[in-house]
């Protein structure tokens, strides 16, 4: 889309196609982003409740796993979405803020997860039994 001809005369269209010429760029890197952050939360949390952090209290879990999972969200997306279109000092600063960001938001909404009762999802019953046996 072109942009508003009041924009164009004030070198407008410059901004105009920064701020949609990259929309696509911004939503591959959102979900690209999403999804591998989400899989290394998940596997690492899985790999702490099961392993080393099995006797631990749960809130150890939110955190081990955040450790790793939000470096990765922070970091991924300002390279995919912006490399060649702001400067490394940028992404960098971007990085840092994000993660600072995102550090502190888990340290205020960490014990929220005790709202929640730990429940097996299912469970078997004795006098039915499973329908595989």
């Amino acid at each position: 889309m072109p942009a508003h001809p009041s924009w164009a005369e004030g070198s407008g269209q410059a901004a105009w196609k920064f701020l949609f010429g990259i929309q696509m760029r911004v939503v591959i890197a959102s979900i690209l982003t999403a999804t591998a952050a989400e899989l290394v939360d998940t596997h690492v949390y899985h790999l702490w409740s099961h392993g080393a952090g099995e006797m631990r209290p749960q809130w150890t879990r939110v955190f081990i796993s955040n450790a790793f999972s939000r470096p990765v969200d922070s970091g991924l997306f300002p390279l995919i979405a912006f490399t060649g279109i702001i400067s490394a000092d940028a992404m960098f600063q971007m990085f840092g803020t994000n993660l600072l960001v995102k550090a502190v938001t888990t340290i205020l909404v960490f014990w929220t997860i005790y709202l929640v009762p730990e429940k097996p999802i299912y469970r078997v019953d004795e006098d039915v039994g499973s329908a595989f046996d």
